[in-house]
């Protein structure tokens, strides 16, 4: 089961979430919180049109630290396929 992990400060905690569902997509995630099903751990970004309509609140603000996003490290080659070459490019872009 993923953990859900927290930081404030140097503290950190993981719970392990006993719920009814469990969801892999953040939009769907929204939904069910909307829905009043439970919480969700998700990105901010991801529930920013619920957050500004009011259609969920923020809890744990304190444990929760800003995120910078993901980070791809890859071996520095002079010869990388096509296709990893574009999955960079796309990654560059979406980032």
């Amino acid at each position: 089961m993923f953990k859900w992990e927290f930081e404030k400060g140097m503290e950190k905690l993981e719970i392990d979430p006993k719920g009814r569902i469990t969801v892999g997509d953040q939009d769907l995630a929204v939904a069910a919180a909307q829905a009043g099903i439970g919480p969700a751990y998700i990105f901010e970004d991801a529930a920013k049109e619920a957050l500004a309509r009011g259609g969920v609140v923020r809890v744990l603000d304190d444990w929760c630290q800003p995120f910078p996003g993901p980070v791809l490290y890859y071996p520095q080659q002079r010869r990388i396929s096509s296709a990893f070459r574009a999955f960079i490019e796309m990654a560059r872009r979406i980032g």
